[in-house]
């Protein structure tokens, strides 16, 4: 890549961000998110996010990045290297345990790391 897709962290794993999807409502194990404007938007995030990615990287810092592969914010709460990300679609009727099978729910990131843990992330920018 050029400039713009050098980062000055080690990546172990990359995400999509997803087009289309919506996530919940709030930020779970770091800082407050702004809500997003546009609904129907990359996982949440808005028409805006639509090609952007999330990295698990060896410092143990989950990074999103736009379209444009510039910074939009990290995720602090491993210890360890990430190794590894996950979209997990919540099931949009009451009696599923929802699966990623597709139906209509919110997304919430899931994440393992070396550090022997597995987190579960409700990303709203």
């Amino acid at each position: 890549g050029g400039v713009a897709g050098r980062h000055p962290h080690q990546i172990g794993v990359l995400l999509s961000i997803p087009y289309g999807s919506s996530t919940a409502s709030a930020a779970s194990g770091s800082a407050s998110a702004a809500a997003a404007n546009d609904s129907g938007g990359a996982a949440g995030f808005g028409k805006a996010m639509e090609g952007g990615y999330i990295t698990g990287c060896r410092d143990g810092i989950i990074r999103i990045f736009g379209p444009d592969h510039g910074p939009i914010r990290e995720l602090n709460g491993h210890t360890n290297q990430v190794t590894s990300l996950a979209w997990l679609e919540l099931s949009s009727s009451s009696s599923g345990s929802g699966s990623g099978g597709g139906s209509g729910g919110p997304l919430l990131l899931v994440s393992g790391s070396w550090d022997g843990t597995a987190r579960i992330w409700n990303v709203i920018l």
